[in-house]
């Protein structure tokens, strides 16, 4: 037999924490060896966030795995849905909302556990800029909704509404903000603790339409399983939904721990901040601290069924049982009583066999025990005796560790003298440096000797009374006071089995120093409330004025006892508002608090007594982590006598007071320091306030905070400290906006018998609009005179048009007639086709000028922008300073569709400015373009520009740059920062409207002393513009007798060679007065009259005219190279047929000719 080495003898605290030791492992071991983990999972509702958080909670926390479960979290997401995941077996449990019931009645067997949120997240989310407030704004909008029943509560909404879903444009999910943000939807569904902060940070202001404000609060995050999982596993039911209950508990209460260990864990998207926004906003769901989490109402649930059956989705008194959870029902033990028939016959079966098996075996058995008894007893022993030790040793420094770490004082003591003293055996770290002493300065002392002071405390008695009595006491919070030290202390004294004692004591006099000091406060508090002539205020905000604390002012002010109102079902504070205020009082506090958070009002109420008093409240809302957001706090005072007083004073003063209240101009008084002390409520609007009180409180410096600019207060001020007085003062003030406004102030100084100024009183009038129009009226002038020298120029260019049209007019149709007559392919007739297209471009070259003059309406048609660049560089090359050097970056040769004429005023208006910033010092004007494309999935290249493709302008310089504070102000109308004479302040403004009717974007970025650059984007067009060609074709010809008139001999008999060609008999003359006598003497001889319109003694309209009098019908058209006398509606008005513009190709006049003549 192997012999042990005999061990050292275990020490007493050896022998302690062994027996508890073992004690706990005899209690624990059969509990977890008895219970083995049930693995279940838990399907989500959406993706991993704060949402779930109990649940994340619950599983860090343990609470899962001590009640025997193994949970997998499973994260949701698009068209994964925990019904399906529960109903089909991959899932035990799952969140969903309140159509649980839905699902139920189409067959679905499940069961809802507990809401988590007693009220619903779910919202209609819009954009605040869109105006759409309510669900009436919705018909015939676009909203999307999740698929079938899943926006149960918003359906519902609908129906209240009378919104049949057919007057809306339901879309489908797709679970993407920004089809919001981009405007591809009108309304979106969403939880209200999500997407509204993502659409704020993305810089929309959000608008919510809560399905709550129209009487539908359902649950929501409803945790539920299904029937089977209630009948097979009940206790895992019930052990699941309290460790799940545990988990929101802590979860809501230790948010912060459990963001950190949700962004941890679950590598979510999430800022800390959304999480945080989340949690915050969950608080009003879930209400942890009102109501039990998962708290679950039978009645509530009946009436989200009724609610479905007006949906047409629930049949009427649609049955509960089942459906709600109940962790008790009543069980059936019918199962029991077979289970137990069957367990007695098979065990006297097996009883029989182990009857004679037992009997064989006894006495092998018993001759075998004896045998091994006695060295299995020692070698057991032996083993015993040193697993102890090894544990007492192990356990002995563990405890020793955390005696020595521990915050809270120990001393273990030995009674000396039958407990008439006690000595210390041992003291850790934080009871040593209680005491102010050393560890050494314990050990081996009595406590008598160490701590005098204990006697006198009472400690010493609490010692004898527990080492006589062994049951531990308590010692209450005491004061310990010696030469020494003075210290608050809590004690708790207990004898351990050796007779040893322990004393555990905190240290707390720093907290009852604190306590004292709240105390103290509090009593000040409290005496300061109770001396205040009014009524101090705590309430919820609600139309009810719920009360939580009211003063003891409230008998003397309402006649009632503040205990009347607080909490009470039966008198609420809202009661004693006069009914004509109440409505008032509860609406203006809601739109104040909606602007700063704090209100101030007045009112009346109905004391007790019946008689009416005025009141004045002063109010703030609450808005802190500890506090609940709906709360205010405030004070409320009887101004009864205030109010007579001032109701006398303004009969007294009446008259005074009328005329300084009806005014027109703004009346002040303010001090000689400038602090406006009244004021008449015109100059209160004058500057933006709402009353003159709202003025006169705000406006504390009336020099940095009235003035614009201090130097004119400092000029009013010495004026009128020279002459006592100031007469029709000019200067801009400030609004409550921080706008400018023009006024004009008369002001005198009041002196008091000593010739002290004592206040100074004066009228102020809003000049602003006076200002604005003499601006204007020089703007105008400014305007007036480009106006006119546009009209001389348009006065020039239609006679230049007119007499080159002419022109044109014989160029272009000899040239026709002529390559009618050459044969193809020769010198002679590539060089008339060449004249032919020169002259259809001088053509557009006259039309270009038109339109400059404003004469003309071009239509936009395809044009090449690289084109007009160059001819605009160089042009400007030759009228600009030889130190500016040109460069340009064409890499495009894209159209658009304009007018050639306004993006050559564009292009020359950007580049002069940018000449214009360089002119003395000289500098690089650069003028790149290049094409650009934008798809909706790309970066945009200018926020608000629609996709496609663009051509992308550049021109910059490198001048003197625009200022920070005007650069948002340079495409404004008459802003300019030339000189006089050189600039009207129009030429952005233009440029800017032109590139906005093409669709287009312009910015502009500058540095001061750096340059500026300006970018133009206009959308490209794939069209191509066709230069008109000659191509013989195949023309309309008719055999009519024709008058052809024009003054200009060429077009006449170039017009009678083209006719005639096309078939008919021709007759011309170039004056219109011998084509008025062929006429009157053969009318019947023509068929058809074809005038020119200008020309001398008799203009083709009057012609027309005389010629239809003679022969009423006759067919007339007319052709001109440029009138303003005349246009194709006033052509129409007097029966002229046509109206053909210079120079007319032959192809024009062949089906003109034609088309009249057959009408």
């Amino acid at each position: 037999m192997l012999r042990t080495r005999p061990q050292a003898p275990l020490s007493s605290t050896s022998r302690r924490v062994t027996v508890i030791l073992t004690v706990l492992v005899m209690i624990l071991l059969p509990v977890d060896a008895a219970r083995s983990a049930d693995p279940v999972v838990l399907q989500l509702a959406w993706k991993h966030q704060f949402q779930f958080a109990g649940y994340y909670a619950a599983l860090a926390k343990g609470y899962y795995a001590e009640s025997g479960l193994d949970v997998t979290i499973v994260e949701g997401g698009e068209g994964r849905f925990a019904r399906d995941a529960v109903v089909g077996g991959s899932a035990q449990y799952g969140i969903a909302g309140a159509e649980l019931i839905l699902h139920r009645a189409d067959g679905d067997p499940l069961v809802v556990l507990a809401p988590i949120f007693q009220h619903s997240p779910s919202i209609l989310l819009t954009r605040a800029d869109s105006g759409i407030r309510h669900p009436q704004h919705l018909i015939g909008k676009r909203v999307m909704l999740l698929p079938g029943k899943l926006d149960a509560d918003i359906l519902a909404v609908f129906l209240n509404e009378a919104i049949s879903l057919d007057a809306i444009d339901r879309i489908d999910q797709t679970y993407r903000l920004e089809d919001l943000i981009g405007n591809r939807t009108d309304a979106v569904s969403a939880y209200v603790t999500n997407e509204p902060w993502l659409l704020e940070q993305a810089g929309i202001q959000a608008g919510i339409i809560s399905p709550a404000t129209y009487g539908v609060d359902f649950y929501s995050d409803c945790l539920f399983t299904s029937e089977r999982e209630v009948a097979d596993h009940p206790q895992r039911v019930a052990a699941f939904l309290d460790a799940s209950k545990r988990g929101w508990a802590y979860a809501m209460a230790n948010q912060e721990e459990v963001i950190d260990h949700i962004i941890d864990q679950y590598r979510i998207e999430k800022t800390r901040d959304h999480l945080r926004y989340e949690a915050r906003s969950m608080e009003d769901l879930i209400l942890p601290k009102l109501v039990d989490i998962g708290h679950m109402n039978p009645g509530r649930w009946r009436h989200i069924a009724d609610t479905f059956h007006q949906l047409g989705q629930l049949p009427a008194e649609y049955s509960l049982q089942g459906f709600l959870y109940d962790p008790a029902p009543e069980r059936d033990y019918t199962w029991v009583r077979w289970s137990l028939a069957i367990s007695f016959l098979l065990l006297a079966v097996v009883g029989g066999i182990a009857m004679f098996q037992i009997r064989f075996n006894k006495k092998l058995a018993r001759e075998i025990r004896q045998r091994a008894c006695t060295e299995k007893k020692l070698q057991t022993r032996t083993d015993e005796y040193q697993a102890l030790f090894e544990r007492a040793s192990k356990n002995e420094n563990r405890f020793r560790a955390v005696f020595e770490h521990m915050t809270t004082g120990v001393a273990i003591y030995e009674a000396v003298d039958d407990g008439g003293d006690f000595i210390f055996k041992d003291v850790n770290a934080a009871g040593a440096q209680s005491g102010r002493l050393a560890r050494e300065d314990h050990i081996g002392r009595p406590i008598s000797e160490v701590y005098p002071g204990a006697w006198e405390m009472g400690f010493f008695d609490l010692l004898q009374r527990v080492w006589k009595s062994g049951r531990a006491e308590s010692f209450p919070l005491a004061r310990y006071e010696d030469g020494r030290i003075s210290v608050w202390v809590e004690s708790y004294v207990c004898k351990l089995p050796t007779g040893e004692m322990v004393g555990v004591y905190n240290d707390v006099t720093e907290r009852v120093k604190t306590e004292a000091a709240l105390s103290e406060s509090r009593r000040m508090r409290d005496t300061l409330i109770a001396n205040l002539p009014g009524i101090v205020f705590r309430c919820r905000l609600d139309p009810d004025w719920t009360m939580e604390f009211l003063s003891e002012g409230c008998l003397g002010i309402t006649g009632y006892p503040p205990d009347a109102f607080i909490e009470s079902k039966m008198l609420r504070f809202s009661d004693v508002i006069h009914s004509r205020d109440r409505h008032r009082v509860w609406r203006e506090i809601r739109h104040a608090l909606d602007k700063s958070g704090a209100y101030e009002i007045e009112y009346r109420i109905i004391r007790k007594d019946g008689e009416v008093r005025d009141i004045g409240e002063r109010g703030i809302r609450v808005v802190s982590d500890t506090e609940k957001p709906g709360i205010l706090e405030g004070f409320i005072a009887d101004i009864t006598e205030r109010k007579r007083a001032e109701q006398a004073l303004r009969e007294s003063e009446g008259k005074y007071r009328s005329i300084f209240e009806n005014a027109v101009e703004g009346f002040f008084q303010s001090t000689p320091e400038g602090r406006f002390v009244q004021v008449n409520p015109t100059f209160a609007r004058m500057l933006g306030y709402d009353s003159p009180e709202e003025l006169v409180g705000a406006i504390t410096d009336i020099e940095s905070q009235y003035y614009i600019d201090p130097e004119d207060r400092r000029r009013f001020m010495q004026h009128l400290r020279q002459f006592g007085s100031i007469e029709d003062f000019e200067f801009r003030a400030r609004r409550k906006d921080g706008s400018p406004i023009w006024v004009s102030n008369s002001t005198r100084a009041h002196v008091d018998a000593d010739g002290h100024v004592v206040r100074h009183e004066g009228i102020v009038m809003d000049i602003t609009q006076r200002k604005q129009a003499e601006k204007e009226k020089e703007a105008l002038q400014v305007q007036l005179r480009q106006a006119q020298k546009l009209e001389s120029i348009g006065h020039l260019a239609g006679g230049i048009a007119h007499d080159f049209n002419n022109i044109l007019s014989a160029i272009i149709g000899y040239t026709e007639l002529t390559l009618e007559d050459v044969d193809p392919g020769t010198l002679l007739e590539n060089n008339l086709r060449e004249i032919y297209t020169a002259g259809n471009r001088a053509k557009d070259l006259v039309k270009q000028i038109l339109a400059f003059a404003r004469q003309s309406d071009e239509a936009l048609k395809p044009i090449r922008v690289d084109k007009i660049i160059r001819e605009v560089l160089t042009f400007l090359r030759s009228s600009i300073p030889a130190t500016i050097d040109i460069r340009k970056n064409i890499e495009s040769a894209s159209s658009i569709m304009g007018n050639a004429t306004q993006v050559h005023q564009v292009l020359m208006n950007l580049c002069t400015n940018a000449a214009h910033a360089m002119e003395e010092q000289g500098g690089v004007l650069q003028v790149s373009l290049k094409d650009a494309s934008v798809d909706d999935g790309a970066r945009r290249i200018e926020p608000g520009l629609p996709a496609g493709d663009y051509v992308e302008i550049k021109v910059s310089d490198t001048g003197f740059g625009i200022a920070p504070e005007i650069i948002d102000s340079v495409f404004d109308p008459y802003f300019t920062t030339k000189g006089p004479g050189e600039g009207t302040g129009m030429g952005l403004a233009v440029v800017h409207g032109i590139i906005q009717s093409y669709g287009g974007r312009i910015t502009v970025d500058s540095h001061p002393d750096r340059g500026t650059l300006f970018t133009v984007y206009l959308p490209a067009t794939h069209a191509r513009r066709q230069q008109a060609a000659f191509e013989p074709e195949a023309l309309p010809t008719g055999r009519e007798r024709i008058l052809f008139v024009d003054d200009e001999e060429p077009i006449a008999r170039m017009g009678s060679l083209i006719l005639s060609r096309l078939g008919y008999s021709v007759e011309t003359r170039t004056s219109s007065v011998e084509a008025l006598a062929l006429f009157r003497s053969k009318p019947n001889d023509f068929d058809l009259v074809v005038t020119d319109m200008t020309m001398p003694n008799m203009t083709g309209d009057r012609l027309a005219v005389e010629m239809m009098r003679i022969r009423p019908g006759i067919p007339i058209v007319i052709c001109t190279g440029y009138s303003k006398k005349i246009s194709e509606q006033s052509a129409d008005d007097i029966g002229i047929r046509a109206f053909v513009y210079k120079p007319v190709v032959k192809a024009d006049l062949a089906e003109t000719v034609r088309r009249v003549l057959d009408a």
